[in-house]
């Protein structure tokens, strides 16, 4: 399967990192400095609703806390600054 950065949006309840709708596909890897916040990820490609968005499973979901609790990206999470 092709795999792409998606960059993570904020929208949601909670911290919405599960939610493949708060990502939209980025057509390069971002380039963001170290941290706090969860700037994007590198994930699976699927078609939700006719989009694409990212497939998280729940491997990339921890390695998502994991970075931002941390506050150190991983090679698929990318942490920005506010």
């Amino acid at each position: 399967m092709a795999h792409a950065w998606f960059l993570f949006n904020g929208n949601g309840t909670g911290d919405g990192s599960a939610d493949p709708a708060n990502y939209s596909l980025s057509r390069m890897q971002p380039d963001y400095a170290h941290g706090t916040e969860l700037g994007a990820i590198y994930a699976e490609i699927q078609f939700v609703s006719g989009r694409l968005r990212p497939y998280i499973p729940t491997e990339l979901h921890n390695e998502i806390s994991i970075a931002k609790l941390i506050q150190k990206p991983s090679s698929n999470v990318l942490l920005k600054n506010t």
